[in-house]
Parts: structure tokens; sequence; C-alpha cells
């Protein structure tokens, strides 16, 4: 193996790590951006239950979460 080819698959090996290691982080942020929409979804229920039990309209309460979603 010439120097040259050594220093290509240290390259190639060096990339496959990076791919690899970036292949990682999207996982773990879908991950944590599901976790995240759980969250909003279950603060939303919350806040639209609350409305609720203070005899706020859930119906124009529910208008505005979603228009705020769609932003």
């Amino acid at each position: 193996m010439t120097a040259e080819e050594f220093l290509a698959e240290r390259r190639l090996r060096a990339a496959e790590l990076a791919l690899e290691s970036a292949r990682r982080r999207v996982v773990e942020a879908d991950e944590e951006i599901a976790a995240l929409r759980q969250e909003i979804t279950v603060l939303e229920e919350r806040v639209l239950a609350a409305a609720e039990r203070s005899g706020g309209d859930r119906a124009a309460l529910r208008a505005e979460v979603e228009n705020e979603r769609r932003l």
C-alpha cells in the first residue's frame, strides 16, 4: 500500500465515522422532537381544560392554538 492509498483509506474511514456520528445525532434529534411534540400536546390539553373549567370558550381557544401551530 502506498502512502497515497493509506491516506485515502484514512480519509475514507474518517468520513465514515463522521457520517455515523451525524446519523446518530439525527436519530437523537428526532427523538427529542417527538418528546417535545408530546409535551406540547399535553400542555395544550391542560390549557384547554383550564379554560373550560373557568368558563372560557374552548372552541375559540382551540382555534387559536391550531393557528399558532401553523406559524
